[in-house]
Parts: C-alpha cells; structure tokens; sequence
C-alpha cells in the first residue's frame, strides 16, 4: 500500500482556498462555545465565515507572513516566546521582526499572549501559565498551540477548531510539535470537540487501523555501516 497525505501545495485545488463563499458550518448554531485556533493560510476568506461567533486565535507570524495582515476579525494573538535571544531561543525581535512590528501596531482592544506584557507592545499581556499549568497538571508543552489547546479547556470552550495546524508532514516537524496531538486528545477525553480544518497530520484517518487498513510502506533509507 503506497501512502498518500494530502500535502499543503493540495490546497491550491481546494475550493476553499481558491476563494469560494462557504456556508457556516452546520454544527455552527449548536451553541456550543467554539474558538478557531488558526495557523497557515488554507482558505481564501477568514475561518470564521465557517464559525461565525467563534473566537479567533491566532500564532505568531501567520497574518504578516500568509495573511499578509488581512486576516482582521482576529480575537486574540499569540506569541509565547523570549523577546530578546537567550540560549534555548533567537528572540521574537530577531527570528521574526515583521511580526514583531506588527505586534507594535496593535491597539489595545485585543490582547496580545506574549511570556510577560513588553513596553513597546501595548496589548501585550502576560500567557497565564501558571493558571493553565495548574489546571491541566501537566508540562508537556511543545508549541505554542499547546498551551493555546491548554487555555482554550481551561476556558471552557465546547469545541476547538484546528485551522491550518499541521500542514507539514516531514517526520522531524511532526516529532517538534508531537505535543499536539496530545493535547488533541486531552481536550477530547474532556468532551470538547475538536475539529481539523485544512491539510492537516492531524486529520481523522479515513480508514481504521487493523480493521480496513494496514500500516504503509515506508520509502525505505539505506543504512550505511558506520552511520
């Protein structure tokens, strides 16, 4: 059996992304309390003309460098990361500069996650992680969508919508975010909903394992002695 993952160049043949007006979401009006936790750009029009009274929560770089700063109806940002470089971290200021002037320009009207409130960001707010820490009792934090997943439960979202998380499948990006998937299926144990929108690692898989469909065949790497 040969593996096939929808990749992120699909997207280009994805009516979603082409610019075509989707309807809401059936589940939309359910009154469940849904926040979108959004990431590459995988549709033409903001996610929330699928969850319209969704929260959304956005990552780091993803309006100046996939949106290019017209994703507007956005709730609250986050970017939970050192500011200047330290040994484990470039800094936000240096790794990604256009977000960071970005960041600057922001009104105060909606809050923006960064490690501690910085002085040249006025909507800067601290990441509560304590609070979430303490709640979930856990460290096993990898990205930033974790803690966002993280908040969200703590907040008593209903329903987590997963827009463009996990539109790469290299196998070293997979193990760096790993955290994700977890968190997936904490905030499920818990009864919220979560629902993947775009390419995505993450997806629900078509076909059940042992029942329908067997493990793929790997592409297989010559070891070399010595390696």
């Amino acid at each position: 059996m040969k593996l096939k993952m929808r990749t992120w160049e699909m997207r280009h043949h994805d009516p979603t992304f082409r610019g075509a007006v989707l309807p809401p979401d059936p589940r939309s009006g359910d009154g469940k309390k849904t926040v979108i936790i959004t990431g590459k750009k995988v549709t033409s029009r903001t996610p929330t003309q699928r969850w319209p009274g969704a929260e959304l929560w956005g990552v780091t770089r993803c309006n100046v460098l996939y949106w290019h700063e017209s994703l507007t109806d956005w709730t609250r940002w986050f970017d939970i990361h050192p500011v200047e470089p330290t040994d484990y971290h470039r800094g936000i200021r240096a790794k990604r500069p256009e977000a960071w002037e970005w960041y600057t320009r922001q009104d105060t009207t909606r809050p923006i996650y960064l490690l501690e409130p910085h002085p040249e960001v006025p909507a800067s707010v601290a990441f509560p992680r304590e609070r979430v820490q303490t709640a979930l009792q856990s460290t096993r934090f990898t990205v930033s969508v974790d803690w966002m997943i993280g908040l969200a439960i703590c907040e008593g979202f209903q329903r987590i919508v997963l827009n463009g998380i996990g539109t790469r499948f290299e196998p070293d990006f997979q193990f760096a975010h790993q955290g994700i998937l977890y968190w997936i299926g904490f905030a499920e144990g818990r009864g919220v909903e979560v629902v993947i929108e775009g390419p995505s690692c993450y997806a629900m898989p078509e076909k059940v394992y042992g029942y329908e469909v067997g493990a793929p065949d790997w592409q297989k790497i010559p070891v070399h002695a010595g390696v």
